[in-house]
């Protein structure tokens, strides 16, 4: 019998990917802690602000009526005469207070959610995972307006509509990664040794859950404060003479030609912090990601 013959396998073989230059792998980590920096000097100014600028937001002066940007009025006057400088200082208070603290509802309630379904599984799982179903088939907009109308209007009930609307998003994440984690072998050995139910969630699986949580945290500061401003724009959230960033803007719209610095700020002040938070939000997904890390 002849020896059959061994040929090589033929491999095909990829070149190398080209490496990015250092200033483009330190780019998101750049921006990162720029936006890092941009949101904690907003919530510094508009926590301590009031204090060095204690002009009073809703204080009413017929002689000052739309004044540009002076020394004495660094930021300008609304059409009623009041300080446009105290306004956004007492409206960050509104804005961006009421986005964490829709976020801190949001993200709460949706992990303990999501960790409590993807865990146990089962009927519990299939319930909680129809209702949030349910919740993302409408937009997250549309949905905050909608609670918004039924809970009575007001800033409150915009908040805790804003942060019902986000719950969907974490309870996804989070029930993937309990799902994945519940096979985990270190789960299995702390269960094995008797570790309780609580000690193994708190001690095991949420840690190890938390990364991409604390992405969508920073993401979901800019969507709540969006949501947030869209709903007093529309004038179902914070009411006049409230200071409020969306509702500011609201009250600009007439005054556009004649006086845009009405406009201006609050506009700005907006999108400074949904650029900030989206930025530190792309620095903490690329921290966490092995492999977007290796690749940048």
């Amino acid at each position: 019998m002849s020896q059959l013959r061994r040929y090589p396998i033929p491999t095909r073989r990829y070149p190398p990917e080209p490496a990015l230059p250092s200033r483009a792998r330190g780019w998101p980590k750049a921006m990162g802690l720029a936006g890092a920096a941009v949101l904690g000097t907003m919530l510094l100014l508009v926590v301590f602000g009031p204090m060095a600028w204690p002009l009073a937001p809703d204080a009413v002066a017929t002689g000052e009526v739309l004044r540009p940007p002076s020394f004495s009025h660094p930021l300008g006057t609304d059409h009623f005469g009041r300080d446009m400088l105290a306004r956004v200082l007492h409206g960050g208070r509104l804005s961006l207070g009421g986005a964490v603290a829709a976020v801190s509802m949001a993200a709460f309630c949706g992990s303990v959610l999501g960790l409590l379904a993807g865990y146990e599984d089962g009927l519990l799982d299939l319930v909680l995972g129809a209702a949030m179903e349910a919740l993302l088939a409408l937009p997250g907009l549309l949905l905050a307006l909608v609670l918004t109308w039924l809970l009575g209007q007001g800033m409150r009930a915009a908040i805790l509509s804003v942060g019902v609307a986000g719950i969907p998003m974490y309870f996804r994440v989070a029930r993937a990664a309990a799902k994945k984690l519940r096979r985990a072998q270190f789960v299995r050995a702390a269960h094995a040794i008797g570790a309780s139910w609580g000690r193994v969630m708190l001690r095991h699986v949420l840690p190890n859950a938390a990364g991409p949580l604390w992405s969508i945290i920073a993401l979901d500061i800019g969507w709540s404060l969006l949501h947030l401003s869209a709903i007093s724009f529309l004038g179902v959230g914070a009411k006049p003479p409230q200071a409020e960033w969306g509702q500011m803007l609201s009250e600009a719209r007439l005054y556009l030609r004649s006086a845009p610095w009405l406009a201006l700020w609050p506009g700005l002040a907006i999108s400074l912090a949904v650029l900030a938070a989206s930025s530190l939000a792309e620095a903490i997904q690329d921290n966490i990601d092995p492999l977007r890390a290796g690749w940048r």
